[in-house]
């Protein structure tokens, strides 16, 4: 693997790792809020979704990181990324206007046409950079555990704490 491609990677994986890690500290209640003002799913898949987005968030940030298991990673960021460009795309089209939720309670950007752009971008970097990566091997199956593990700690950690500590200025909805 080149320097440059691990470099994206590792930006990639920081990106979503800490993207997830801010939605658990923010608390099952504050991510599923996010998830609520979508519109998207039924109210009962709400709290779910907002579990698995931020466990996976984690784990695939962890598997760039780490550099051993980069495809695989790759294939989760992707997917949410696509999942995520998706549900941008349907608030705009429906003229809904909600914080995008990104980052968790880190950033109030508006859902806007940029974040798609953005997505997009970060879609095209990260299958470039696992097209040049090197497969997944026996010897580096550690690290799909590991970030398993992570994932999962992350999703008990959210499913825990329930809310978050309120920061100035903010507001929440509580589903």
């Amino acid at each position: 693997m080149t320097v440059v491609t691990y470099c994206a990677l590792l930006l990639i994986g920081a990106y979503m790792l800490i993207s997830g890690v801010v939605k658990v500290r923010d608390g099952l209640n504050t991510t599923a809020g996010t998830v609520h003002a979508y519109q998207l799913l039924p109210t009962s898949l709400e709290r779910p979704a907002a579990l698995l987005l931020a466990a996976t968030e984690v784990g695939a940030g962890a598997l760039l990181i780490s550099g051993q298991n980069p495809r695989t990673g790759a294939v989760a960021v992707i997917v949410l990324l696509a999942t995520y460009t998706a549900a941008l795309a349907s608030v705009l089209r429906r003229g809904i206007h909600t914080s995008c939720g990104c980052h968790g309670t880190l950033s109030a950007s508006e859902v806007r046409p940029a974040l798609i752009v953005r997505n997009v971008t970060l879609i095209a970097i990260t299958a470039a950079a696992a097209a040049l990566s090197p497969t997944a091997t026996p010897s580096n199956y550690w690290a799909l555990a590991a970030a398993t593990v992570l994932a999962a700690i992350a999703g008990v950690a959210m499913r825990y704490r329930t809310t978050a500590t309120p920061i100035e200025g903010e507001s929440h909805v509580h589903v």
